[in-house]
């Protein structure tokens, strides 16, 4: 005999994920349910990753902090010296799987060169190394 699975209550609040209805559909052995988004989204979803708080939102909220921490991050370095570099301008590029914030700078020798934000930050990179 099969096992019984548990619902979710129609009303019960996961993260900002409100239930509105269940949705007969399994997806492999999951079942899933219709919800609101604080967002105003409505969303399917698999119960189990929202009970178990995987799932807090229709994506709203992984999308807000990441443009948070993104303007964050464009601006605190612009224009500020590291050593005898100056961050110019935030620069992106791909570098495989995990890109480094990396900005354009100018040595106090006129060099210009991509630097990461790490690098600067750490004073792992002072200067351009042709001036001193």
């Amino acid at each position: 005999m099969p096992r019984q699975r548990k619902l979710l209550n129609i009303g019960d609040r996961y993260g900002r994920l409100v239930v509105k209805e269940h949705i007969n559909s399994k997806i492999g052995v999951r079942t899933r349910s219709i919800f609101k988004c604080d967002c105003g989204s409505i969303v399917t979803k698999d119960n189990y990753n929202v009970k178990i708080g995987k799932i807090l939102s229709c994506g709203c909220y992984q999308k807000e902090s990441a443009s948070n921490t993104g303007s964050k991050l464009k601006y605190d370095m612009i224009g500020q010296s590291y050593g005898k570099w100056k961050a110019l301008l935030r620069v992106s590029y791909k570098n495989g799987m995990n890109t480094p914030i990396s900005y354009l700078c100018r040595c106090e020798c006129g060099t210009i060169r991509i630097v990461t934000a790490h690098n600067l930050r750490d004073g792992k990179s002072k200067s351009c190394g042709k001036c001193r």
